[in-house]
């Protein structure tokens, strides 16, 4: 334990000492706090692996992408760092990323670089609290406990390298979409689940025709669900109506929640007919 912790020291002092002889001196203290936080949880052996130089590269990318950022907005950027362009390299892609801290971020980003096929070889998630002015721009760190701070999310992925523009433009496309569901999943889970109590409640007032057992056995079920044994991911409201001579579902509007969302603007669910 001790070595791994003096591999980390060592590591970190090599880092800092890039920063206090690269920066201009009125940003160094901010930059070095930011750096501590930013392998705060990385393994004493990723440390290692990685030479000073690129762990501080990594560390100034990650600072200068989230120098900007709108509330409420991810940023994120898939690229291949190279010395020439970036001044540090790495043998692999990587994935940047910045945005509220919420949950369901880091394994939603690991599943999408699975299902792309690609091996992870590096994910840090620090959770960083700081101070953003009115337009977007960092201006300070804060303490974890600063309850006018913001607590955001910085994900740094590095997977197998990729070197078709078009496949980095992809991937950066589809983990867009993964954090917009992610977004719409975790602002809309107390609608979601007040919906499923509603529906519960219904069944006592207005109970389906369904044998007592089976509707006692329904009903535990929701229940036990909304008792934050499940998560939610969408919800919508639909009817069954006659068109065109055919049964079919009709969305009820204004009740998509959560990823269903986007949906709504279809007024009939097509799956029904296909079933």
């Amino acid at each position: 334990m001790a070595d791994a912790q003096d591999t980390r020291v060592q590591r970190l002092d090599e880092v800092l000492k890039l920063v206090q002889e690269k920066v201009a001196p009125e940003k160094r203290n901010l930059l070095e706090r930011f750096v501590q936080r930013y392998f705060s949880q990385l393994d004493p052996e990723d440390l290692a692996e990685r030479q000073p130089a690129d762990l501080y590269g990594a560390a100034l990318s990650h600072w200068n992408f989230a120098r900007k950022r709108d509330p409420g907005s991810a940023r994120l950027r898939v690229f291949n760092p190279s010395i020439d362009e970036h001044g540090w390299q790495s043998t692999h892609t990587i994935i940047e990323i910045i945005n509220d801290d919420k949950p369901f971020l880091v394994d939603s980003v690991a599943t999408e670089v699975n299902r792309q096929g690609l091996t992870l070889h590096l994910i840090m998630h620090p959770i960083i609290a700081v101070k953003r002015s009115a337009d977007g721009t960092l201006v300070d760190l804060a303490a974890d406990d600063d309850k006018d701070a913001r607590h955001e999310s910085f994900i740094r992925v590095e997977v197998d390298r990729i070197i078709e523009p078009a496949r980095l433009d992809a991937l950066a496309a589809d983990l867009a979409r993964v954090l917009d569901d992610v977004s719409a999943a975790v602002a809309d889970w107390k609608a979601m689940r007040d919906r499923l109590l509603a529906i519960l409640a219904d069944t006592g007032k207005q109970p389906p025709p369904l044998p007592a057992d089976d509707l006692s056995e329904g009903k535990a079920f929701l229940a036990w669900l909304a008792d934050n044994h499940f998560t939610f991911l969408g919800y919508r409201g639909q009817e069954l109506v006659v068109q065109n001579g055919e049964d079919a579902l009709k969305i009820v509007a204004g009740s998509s929640l959560g990823i269903l969302r986007e949906g709504e603007s279809k007024d009939v669910a097509t799956s029904f007919a296909a079933l």
